[in-house]
Parts: C-alpha cells; structure tokens; sequence
C-alpha cells in the first residue's frame, strides 16, 4: 500500500511539467496597420496583419476591409480571420485592437488571440485615421 502511495505522489508531481503552458510557447504576434477614410458618401476601414511565428517558413498576411456607402456595408475578410478595435476613436486617443486568426502550427489548426492598445494618428486621407501596433499571439481568448 505505501509503495502504491509513493507511485502515485511521484505522478502527481511530474504531472504538472507534462502539461503545455502558455507562457513556456512563443506563439507569435502580428504586425497590425488599422486604417480610416471617411468621405462624403460613406466610409472605408482596412486592416492589415502580419502574423510572425519563428516555427513557420514565412509570415502570413491578412487584409479586411469594410466599405460603408449610403448605409450599405460590405465586409471582405477571410473566414479564418476575426478583428475587432473598440472606442474612442480620434486622433490622439488610444484604443484596443483585437485579433482572433486560426494557423497551422506543428500540423495542428490552432486558434490564436490577442489585443494590444494602440494609439490612433491621422490617416492618409482627408477625415481619415491610422493605428499600428505590434499584437503578442496566445491560445487564451482575450
């Protein structure tokens, strides 16, 4: 009996090193260009990520746009490929980028999160606006 104790105590403090933990993977991080334009008929917003990974061959990029005319929206984003960026808006302020993306790592399909503020600036075009931020990736959702 006091063996069997023993057995089962040494299993269960090696147990926890057998589990994967977050923090112990580098699971990447994108490269994130938000951009406005606002124009008299409608709106257009696109962002581009750049997902980086050092296990992968090369980085995969990702554009989404959305175009709003005469209260029409249009949505272009691929399906594996989820983006939010929340209020306030303004040159100046600071708002919080979220991205969701579904990647092959190690021959598994695995869905990775992350958020990051970033500081928006004034866009390219007249009543525009611009954001970059460099987004750490994890397996927990955010």
């Amino acid at each position: 009996m006091l063996l069997t104790h023993l057995a089962l105590l040494g299993l269960a403090s090696a147990a926890p090193t057998l589990l994967p933990r977050q923090e112990d993977t580098n699971y990447g991080f994108w490269d994130a260009t938000y951009t406005t334009e606002g124009f008299a008929t409608g709106s257009r917003v696109q962002l581009v990520a750049v997902y980086s990974n050092p296990t992968l061959e090369s980085s995969i990029t990702t554009t989404c746009r959305e175009t709003d005319i005469r209260g029409v929206t249009t949505r272009d984003c691929p399906s594996y490929f989820t983006w939010s960026i929340g209020a306030p808006f303004g040159e100046g302020r600071t708002s919080t980028l979220k991205i969701s993306q579904v990647v092959e790592l190690g021959g598994e399909q695995v869905t990775l999160y992350g958020a990051s503020l970033v500081e928006i600036g004034s866009g390219p075009a007249p009543k525009g606006s611009n954001a970059k931020g460099r987004i750490e990736a994890g397996i927990m959702p955010v």
